[in-house]
């Protein structure tokens, strides 16, 4: 094991934490409990090594964790997207 991350949702399970991903030779997630990943994406880039910046990912981050506010109507609408409702 090379790495240990918590994520935002961290906190302990039984037997094993929640919101937590590891990284050997690849990145491990562990989707455990009645609500996994809650949120919480993995996404796969074609980006090596050597060209990933992390200010750069950083910077084209930012604003993630803000509401999108009018501007996903907007996108949806686009895209013509109906909203889901459980």
């Amino acid at each position: 094991m090379r790495a240990a991350v918590g994520l935002p949702d961290l906190h302990p399970g039984q037997g094993y934490p929640i919101g937590a991903a590891f990284l050997c030779e690849l990145i491990y997630p562990a989707l455990v409990g009645n609500d996994i990943g809650c949120g919480m994406d993995l996404w796969q880039a074609d980006l090596s090594r050597r060209k990933f910046k992390p200010e750069r990912a950083a910077e084209r981050l930012q604003g993630l964790e803000t509401p999108w506010g009018d501007e996903l109507d907007d996108w949806r609408a686009a895209f013509d997207l109906e909203p889901t409702r459980l």
